[in-house]
């Protein structure tokens, strides 16, 4: 928990919320990376701010820490404990790329860059994301997503190639079956649907030039939603 609360108090500094109309958003993507939760005038803000803010540095200075740490450690591995979830697993991938991509777009530093990498073809490599405990392939997929665009310009034409093929097979593949087949809504409820719907849509918003189709087809809103996205319910 406490490794999260220095990520995101630290991203609070410079970031705000979008809010798009559900028609046609595919459209309003924007064409350069990063654009998933920030862009690069965000990053810089927040450069400024670690140098000019005392609280955002100390934020800063603990997230470093725990980033150093993640350099030491080995990559995550494809590992269900109880026979069901690899959630741990894959919340733990989400909060390292998130942990390292940051630092390196702040740093510049390449170990985070490499770290991240390592951590990211290891994931790419599991047989799976464990579709069918769904929530698990969500945060992978959430993982990859932010990976590819926050460190777009940094993987090579090959890396690329390789996050975007596991975040179709691996993460918008089977989150496309299992839409057509409406098994996300769990206990009377959307609230799971719909967290998961947006975690795979950032996964299509990252590489949308490439499979757009996807996109389109299983993660448009809802044509009449509630300005509350966790409010919605799809049919």
């Amino acid at each position: 928990m406490g490794s999260w609360l220095w990520l995101t108090s630290l991203l609070a500094f410079a970031l705000g919320v979008a809010v798009w109309a559900p028609q046609d958003w595919v459209a309003k993507v924007r064409k350069e990376h990063p654009r998933l939760l920030a862009t690069t005038a965000d990053f810089e803000r927040l450069r400024q701010l670690v140098q000019t803010d005392e609280q955002a540095r100390e934020f800063y200075q603990r997230l470093k820490s725990q980033a150093d740490r993640i350099c030491q450690e080995l990559p995550s591995r494809y590992e269900i404990p109880d026979g069901l979830r690899l959630l741990a697993t894959s919340r733990r991938v989400l909060l390292r790329v998130y942990t390292l991509a940051l630092l390196y777009r702040l740093d510049g530093d390449r170990r985070y860059l490499e770290r991240a990498w390592r951590e990211l073809e290891a994931a790419a490599n599991f047989p799976d994301w464990n579709p069918r405990h769904f929530l698990d392939t969500a945060e992978m997929a959430h993982a990859f997503a932010i990976g590819y665009d926050w460190l777009f310009s940094d993987w090579t034409d090959e890396q690329r190639r390789i996050l975007r093929e596991a975040m179709v097979t691996k993460g918008l593949q089977p989150a496309s079956a299992c839409l057509s087949r409406e098994t996300l809504v769990v206990n009377g409820t959307a609230q799971l649907e719909s967290g998961l719907q947006r975690r795979h849509r950032d996964g299509g918003i990252g590489v949308v030039g490439r499979i757009a189709r996807f996109v389109r087809r299983d993660f448009e809103p809802c044509p009449s939603i509630p300005p509350n996205p966790d409010a919605r319910i799809c049919p």
